[in-house]
This record gives C-alpha cells, sequence and structure tokens, in this order.
C-alpha cells in the first residue's frame, strides 16, 4: 500500500511531470474522434467493473483442433500501401497453426470491458462479429506514466482496428498509472512491483474466457508502456512472439529471453521525454541505437547492415531480417519526431513536439505482428 506521505508526494511528482508528459499519453482526444464501435461509454465505465458473465451453457470444445485460426491481422484496407510497408522479411504472413485458449467455446459480449483481477484491473475489447470459435490473435497495449489502459486504447485506436481484423485487444492498467520497467518509473519501481508477473496473470485470465491464439500474443506500449513492452519481451518471451514499442527504450540492466522476439522500435529524434540518445527525465533509458544493437545479438542476426524497408518524409524504418527462427528487428526512425504515437488518431499532443503522420504506427506494428507469430 502506499502511505499518505508517499501518495501526496507521488501526486505533487506526477502534477509536476504532466505537461512534459514523461510518459503520459494522456492528450484529450481530438472533436469527433472515436475509439471504437461498441466500445463502453467512458462516463459509464469510470469505475471499473467485473466482467459480465457469459451464457451458462457454453462449452469449451473436446479437441483444439475443432477451433480454427481467425485470418491474420494486417493493415486495414483503406490504408495505401505505400504508407504501411510489408515487413521486408515476409511477403506474407507464416503458415503457424494456431494453439487455441480454453475460453474457445465460450460467449462474450462485443465491445470493451473493464476487469477486476485481484487488486489490479485491465480492459478487454471484444471485436465484433465474435462467436469464441475462431482463435484470435491478441495484442497487449500498455499505456504511458500517468495514464490508464482506456486512454492507451484511445492514443492508438487499436480496438478499432480489432473490429476491422478481427483480434482481441487487451490494455493493463499499472499501478497509480505506472509500470516498474527496471529503472524506471516511480511509484511503481520504488513499490518494487512485479508488472511481468502481472501481466502473466492477465494473459492466464484471458485466454481462460476467451478464444485466444497462443502462437499470436503480442504487446506494444507508449513510453512506460513502451518499456514495459521491453520487459515483456525479455521476461515472458515464452508468451509473447513479438514487440512493437513506440518512445520506449530498454530500462532493464539485464533482458535474458529464452527465444527470439521480433522487435519494432518507433522512435522520433527529437523526443525530449525519453531521448534518442538515452537519459531523459528518468536518467535511465538506453539509446536507440543501444537499444537496437541489443536485440540484434539476442536474436542472432547476421546482417552485416539493415535494410531500409520504407522510406517518406520524415519516416525512415531498417529492418534486420537475417535473425534466428524467422525473427527481425526493425527501427522507424522519426527525423524532428516527438514524443508521439505516429498518426495517433488523437491528433497528438503539441507539447510533447511534432507528431509524424508520414507512417501510421498502429497499422504498421499490425502488420508486423501478422507477420512475427510464435515459431
Amino acid at each position: 500500500m502506499i502511505e499518505a506521505g508517499q501518495r501526496q508526494t507521488v501526486f505533487q511528482w506526477f502534477a509536476t511531470l504532466a505537461l512534459v508528459a514523461a510518459g503520459c499519453s494522456s492528450a484529450p482526444a481530438a472533436p469527433g474522434a472515436k475509439v471504437a464501435a461498441g466500445a463502453v461509454d467512458v462516463a459509464a465505465d469510470a469505475s471499473t467493473a467485473d466482467e459480465p458473465a457469459p451464457p451458462a451453457d457454453t462449452a469449451v470444445p473436446d479437441a483444439a483442433a475443432d477451433v480454427p485460426a481467425a485470418p491474420d491481422i494486417a493493415a486495414p484496407a483503406d490504408t495505401p500501401a505505400a504508407d504501411v510497408p510489408a515487413p521486408a522479411d515476409a511477403v506474407a504472413p507464416p503458415d503457424v497453426a494456431a494453439i487455441p485458449a480454453a475460453g474457445c467455446g465460450k460467449a462474450w459480449p462485443v465491445g470493451s470491458t473493464s476487469v477486476t483481477l485481484a487488486n489490479r484491473s485491465y480492459r478487454v475489447h471484444v471485436p465484433k462479429g465474435y462467436t469464441g470459435t475462431q482463435a484470435l490473435t491478441l495484442v497487449v497495449g500498455f499505456h504511458g506514466l500517468g495514464d490508464s489502459g482506456q486512454k492507451l486504447e484511445t492514443l492508438t485506436g487499436l480496438s478499432t482496428a480489432a473490429d476491422t481484423q478481427g483480434f482481441l485487444a487487451v490494455y493493463p492498467d499499472g499501478i497509480s498509472g505506472s509500470w516498474n520497467a527496471g529503472k524506471c518509473c516511480d511509484p511503481a519501481k520504488t513499490l518494487k512491483v512485479d508488472d511481468a508477473a502481472f501481466v502473466n496473470a492477465v494473459l492466464d485470465d484471458v485466454q481462460a474466457k476467451y478464444c485466444g491464439d497462443s502462437k499470436r500474443i503480442f504487446a506494444t506500449g507508449f513510453s512506460n508502456g513502451g518499456y514495459m513492452s521491453q520487459v515483456v519481451g525479455c521476461q515472458l518471451s515464452q508468451r509473447f512472439a513479438a514487440i512493437a514499442p513506440v518512445s520506449g527504450t530498454m530500462t532493464l540492466s539485464t533482458c535474458s529471453p529464452t527465444r527470439p522476439v521480433s522487435v519494432l522500435e518507433f522512435h522520433g529524434t527529437l523526443d525530449f521525454v525519453v531521448p534518442y540518445g538515452g537519459g531523459g527525465l528518468t536518467g535511465g533509458a538506453a539509446s536507440v541505437d543501444d537499444t537496437i544493437a541489443g536485440w540484434v545479438k539476442r536474436n542472432g542476426c547476421t546482417d552485416a547492415k539493415p535494410a531500409v524497408v520504407f522510406q517518406k518524409g520524415d519516416t525512415t524504418c531498417s529492418a534486420y531480417q537475417q535473425c534466428q527462427d524467422g525473427a527481425a528487428v526493425e527501427l522507424c526512425k522519426i527525423d524532428g519526431g516527438g514524443h508521439q504515437w505516429p498518426s495517433s488518431p488523437t491528433g497528438g499532443n503539441p507539447i510533447r513536439g511534432k507528431m509524424s503522420t508520414d507512417i501510421d504506427a498502429t497499422a504498421q506494428i499490425l502488420a508486423f505482428f501478422a507477420a512475427h507469430p510464435m515459431p
């Protein structure tokens, strides 16, 4: 528990940090911006509620083989192909058989719902047309410092994409809006919260209730949430097939995944919260170059240098393609970019610098995930 004196200190620190947005993704949505059709009303869902019970008589299929894999997620149909490059090492998604979760065969309402798990919470978005009979891709999104899963949902538009492409989106909530990612961030860091264990428990809970595909579990996140996606790549590599941090580099002292993990990193060269060269307000973030080099080494990539796979305006994406088990390590560098989620449906927050519109981070992340399931 956070004592009263600690809570006041934490809140004062958050207030000071809010304007510079040290990992914060709390920019208000642009007028008319939508989270997802069927999403729970923000006001009505302000208090965390237990999830609705599924119909009592639904049954889990006796054999996993009876549950077909859902179609692979891909870039939205209305996104120009030039703006969403295909991953360099895969023309088509690999033909990897789905491993259906125990939750297959259970029906649930579509839309976004907040779920209580012990003394923590997470948000889950069930896509339109969900029947519980197909094993769906599962995308976990980690919010920035001082924010919530619901705000990350709005920032990224992942739930809207989930309705279009047919995947489950999950948004865990950090302790007082923070994630313990090693060298950052408080209060979770000071409290020594085991957030990797919490995420593992969230996955268990989701897989027990919903029809997810254990071969296609992915993580993305913004800022402190980007740090957290690095953490699960290091510590939960047996569950996460690939990660895609946005404005979030490595903040762990050691990283020892048990298998190659595909990585797609987005970062602006003028990000003053998580600087491209490392350090920043928290002081513990590795540079982008060191973060990428670390994953290249862990994944056993043998490329002499990365190949440019996308270039438009301020954005250049370069990928290491020759890595173990079909993994890839890719960096999308935003020249002059700030602490932003590229092409966010909220329009971004001008206080945090330039937001690129030359690449759609959400669409490209989903395309990257589709190409990199668990071997």
